[in-house]
């Protein structure tokens, strides 16, 4: 999250510096200088930031990294983190953007059942991830397959529970990784 993002917040809500700095439990002196930049948004202040201004998980900063993995437990603790039902009783600190999550997942070749099992939850419960940044990420790891694969069986959730619009932006989104695989 950058000082800009903040700050976009901050006036979407309507609230003075002053009046955000006493709910986010800093200075005013301090969110200014976050909101120019001088300041990073530390991730325990960005915490904070999406508590209070009831921002999704899906705000966090993106990063790319090739190399980066998660062991079984991380990733269950990050999933609870997000609110997933199966892992909820685990919580942890690690937050992570719910993009950069199944990008890591999606990146996994040795992914334990259970989390694979979760993954369609993600687009299903985040449906406004960074479609662009993941689509990128996963074709340039070649995972886009198992991206529309995850982001088709969560189209199929929503169908059933009847949210026919989500399902459709969700099948939108699997037509476009299609279009981009390589043909036979």
């Amino acid at each position: 999250m950058t000082g800009h993002d903040l700050k976009s917040a901050r006036t979407a809500s309507n609230w003075t510096q002053a009046e955000a700095a006493q709910r986010l439990g800093v200075t005013q002196a301090y969110l200014s200088m976050l909101e120019r930049g001088s300041r990073p948004v530390s991730d325990d202040l960005m915490s904070a930031v999406l508590r209070v201004f009831s921002l999704s998980p899906t705000a966090r900063p993106l990063e790319s990294h090739h190399n980066a993995r998660l062991g079984e437990e991380l990733f269950k603790k990050a999933l609870g983190e997000l609110g997933y039902p199966g892992f909820a009783y685990l919580k942890s600190r690690l937050c992570l953007n719910p993009a950069q999550l199944l990008l890591l997942a999606l990146d996994s070749d040795d992914l334990d059942a259970r989390l694979a099992e979760a993954l369609p939850w993600l687009p299903f419960h985040f449906p406004d991830l960074d479609w662009g940044w993941l689509t990128t990420e996963t074709k340039s790891r070649d995972r886009q397959n198992r991206l529309a694969y995850v982001t088709l069986l969560a189209s199929d959730v929503a169908q059933s529970r009847g949210e026919a619009e989500l399902a459709e932006s969700l099948r939108s989104r699997v037509a476009s990784l299609e279009r981009s695989s390589p043909s036979k």
